[in-house]
């Protein structure tokens, strides 16, 4: 036999072994991204999730200070005459408007939807502070609960999709 083909076994091996070796390191380093990728967009997710709760919520605020004014509720403490409730409300709209778009961007189909419905019962309840409102003051009380169960069923599935354990707080 010649050298080369007793050396044959050798070789073969250590191109398995180059070749193998590669592979695994190929496969962590690939796998290492998709989990630095996985975290960076966790972060920003949870920072789209957070700042949209805390614009969603204003609107909420003020139109709870308004109604109190109005004596539609008890509810709030300090009330907030119409005309300057209803400036502030402009802004938070727009506010929330902006900050809709990462939620589009960044968020999971069943998330957007709950941001929907929320928005959609806050903007029920401004409408409670219209002149023309022809409802009564428990009508301004059940549309607020009711908004907090769509703001508590959008924390729910957004905690979900993040994985975050616990129970969202009611306030």
């Amino acid at each position: 036999m010649s050298a080369f083909t007793e050396q044959l076994p050798t070789l073969i091996g250590v191109i398995l072994g180059a070749l193998l070796s590669y592979g695994a390191g190929a496969f962590t380093e690939r796998s290492n991204w998709r989990r630095t990728q996985a975290v960076r967009w966790d972060e920003r997710r949870i920072q789209a999730y957070a700042d949209y709760g805390a614009a969603a919520k204003v609107p909420v605020i003020l139109c709870l200070r308004m109604a109190r004014a109005l004596k539609l509720t008890t509810l709030a403490a300090t009330p907030l005459d119409l005309p300057e409730g209803k400036a502030s409300l402009g802004a938070a709209d727009d506010r929330r408007s902006q900050l809709f778009e990462n939620l589009l961007l960044l968020g999971d189909a069943a998330v957007i939807d709950a941001a929907r419905k929320w928005h959609e019962t806050v903007t029920e309840l401004e409408g409670t502070l219209d002149p023309d409102f022809d409802g009564e003051p428990e009508g301004f009380d059940q549309l607020y609960r009711r908004v907090g169960l769509a703001r508590d069923r959008f924390y729910e599935l957004a905690r979900t999709q993040l994985q975050v354990s616990g129970l969202v707080s009611h306030d």
